[in-house]
């Protein structure tokens, strides 16, 4: 393809714009058709809005956004290059009109002779470009097809979001580390069992936390486990009510359990005089239980000879009840064996 007139004229140079293959799939779209029959989204809709260093050709610029060319598309019939979303743009808004012409010189468009313009796309790549964030700072200056990365992954003056769930600031790159200190949506592990929570809710999950030292409920200033508060409280706090060993035949000591040890003391005879009474009406039991059972086998006995004497008599009471059923079946019996 023969180059523009107007390139000729200012001896532009191709050497600055040498083929590369690093092109971003969303600076050049190849997709067709070139036309949509939608408006375009508002990302990416129109030219770069960029700082171009040094002069920039017009031919490089969108006639109908005035920007730099995106994804630029050539006109057959009359050579005009312009934003290939500007142009579907101007499609969209010439529909209720006759025809589709050229926005610049009028003259009558058709779709399939609509091409995209590689080499432009190129040149426009190719084009050294300031950071959008220079007012803020930023010193960047390179290609025009790294910009995109550049500020995505690079640029300390690009504003971003925090990448912990549920913060809604922004900030320039630059205090990110600063941000993350202080976010209270940060996540962080629990210094006693390793659970994940975020920090503004840290206060809280302490206060439920089955691994946080706390401090004995009975105040005996012991340092105990959540979870290990009860096996604390029933055997080793020196505070907590108990009862006696020996409650259960009758002892009705009831105090902390660093006393315990002087009343089992101070109270030997008190505890052998209940267990030999609690011995004593053990036995006194045990002889009513024993006479109960004795009871109760001879009961049983007794039942036992009776149903015996009752199966007797429903024997009996069959046989004369039914003997002439029997005779009778008897006799048929003989005279099939005979037959």
């Amino acid at each position: 393809m023969d180059l523009p007139r107007v390139l000729i004229e200012r001896n532009f140079d191709l050497s600055d714009y040498e083929v590369s293959d690093e092109i971003s799939d969303s600076d050049s779209n190849n997709s067709c058709p070139i036309l949509d029959n939608e408006l375009p989204s508002e990302k990416n809709c129109e030219g770069y809005d960029v700082e171009v260093d040094g002069i920039i050709l017009t031919e490089l610029e969108c006639p109908l956004c005035s920007l730099v060319l995106r994804n630029p598309v050539q006109l057959e019939q009359c050579g005009h290059c312009m934003c290939r979303n500007c142009l579907n743009k101007w499609k969209i808004h010439s529909r209720s009109h006759s025809a589709f012409r050229c926005p610049i010189c009028r003259v009558d468009i058709k779709e399939e002779r609509i091409f995209e313009n590689k080499m432009v796309n190129r040149m426009v790549l190719n084009l050294r470009v300031f950071c959008s964030n220079k007012k803020k700072k930023c010193s960047w200056l390179g290609e025009l097809r790294d910009l995109k990365r550049h500020k995505e992954r690079d640029c300390e003056y690009e504003e971003i979001s925090c990448i912990y769930e549920g913060c809604m600031k922004r900030f320039l790159r630059c205090y990110m580390g600063l941000h993350e200190e202080r976010c209270a949506y940060r996540v962080t592990p629990c210094d006693y069992c390793e659970e994940r929570v975020r920090v503004r809710d840290a206060k809280n999950h302490l206060r439920t936390c089955e691994r946080v030292p706390i401090d004995c409920v009975e105040h005996c200033d012991a340092k105990i486990v959540r979870c290990e508060m009860n096996n604390h409280l029933a055997n080793e706090c020196p505070l907590h009510t108990i009862q006696c060993s020996f409650h259960s035949i009758g002892c009705d000591f009831l105090g902390e359990r660093k006393l315990m040890k002087n009343h089992m003391e101070e109270n030997v005879c008190k505890h052998l005089e209940l267990s030999l009474q609690s011995g004593e009406q053990m036995r006194r039991t045990l002889r009513t239980q024993a006479s109960i059972i004795s009871d109760l086998k001879e009961n049983m006995r007794l039942v036992q000879r009776d149903m015996s004497s009752y199966r007797k008599r429903i024997r009996s009471l069959e046989v004369g009840a039914f003997p002439r059923r029997r005779s009778v079946s008897q006799s048929s019996d003989a005279s099939l064996d005979q037959s």
